[in-house]
């Protein structure tokens, strides 16, 4: 089954932008369409959520300097995906010219 980036923004909830910047930065593999859109197959999806499971500190909340309980909004959550895609791109192009 092949998702579209809608699917795949949805899933994880961010922004089809952000998931076409992945897909263009090499983070998800895809193929591109005629007409300019990517279809992601769903093996590559959950490679690549598994590679971000592995990788990701449970994060569900966070303690302000005066002690106060926060939760970690969506602003925080994109940002960490964000930097935790980033770091994961550096690895893969890392191996490939090491490997």
């Amino acid at each position: 089954m092949n998702l579209t980036v809608t699917d795949i923004a949805k899933d994880i909830q961010v922004s089809d932008r952000t998931v076409r910047d992945w897909i263009v930065r090499g983070l998800i593999r895809a193929v591109r369409l005629p007409g300019g859109g990517y279809r992601v197959r769903q093996e590559e999806w959950e490679r690549v959520k598994q590679s971000w499971e592995d990788e990701e500190p449970e994060r569900t909340s966070g303690v302000t300097k005066t002690g106060h309980i926060m939760s970690l909004g969506p602003r925080t959550a994109n940002r960490d995906g964000f930097q935790l895609a980033q770091k994961h791109l550096t690895k893969q192009k890392d191996s490939s010219l090491n490997g």
